[in-house]
């Protein structure tokens, strides 16, 4: 499985460009999975609702069935593992992870200069950078539209799990 995870400042199109290696990874009959980072928190169920109830009682997971999505709860998680996140990932190819970064797992940032702010992490903590201007970095450059080579550098650069 090849694990990488996009970080950088809000707004700097790591949700677009994310969306947009998962239609071209699927379009090539890739199977990928992406994992959302919400460090702030958001209930996705309330206290008090079934589903909740359900995992306040322990239930290792609780699956709820609507008409125009399936949503998989599970207990949180603090400070994932590799083998965690890859027991989540089930039979993926690709685990792409925005805004969560775990030690060892390559990290691409994406980055518009335009919002006024520098790189929001160290570049030695990077594995490269999406940016459509010329930075002065010792690191990979990739233009947020260059799919085909971000994919590319993903698979020969990639923290490989088994």
């Amino acid at each position: 499985m090849i694990f990488f995870t996009f970080v950088g400042w809000s707004e700097s199109g790591k949700t677009t460009l994310i969306s947009a290696l998962t239609h071209r990874l699927r379009e090539q009959g890739r199977r990928v999975v992406v994992l959302k980072h919400a460090p702030h928190g958001i209930d996705l169920q309330p206290e008090g609702k079934d589903s909740r109830r359900f995992l306040e009682a322990g239930a290792q997971r609780v699956i709820v069935l609507a008409d125009r999505e399936t949503m998989t709860l599970l207990p949180p998680l603090t400070a994932p593992t590799h083998t965690q996140l890859a027991a989540l990932a089930l039979d993926a190819e690709f685990l792409l992870l925005e805004g969560l970064v775990i030690d060892d797992v390559p990290a691409l940032e994406v980055h518009r200069p335009a919002l006024g702010q520098g790189l929001r992490y160290p570049p030695k903590k990077l594995a490269a950078v999406v940016c459509d201007e010329p930075l002065d970095l010792p690191l990979p450059r990739f233009a947020h539209c260059d799919l085909e080579g971000i994919i590319r550098f993903m698979e020969e650069t990639q923290w490989n799990q088994p």
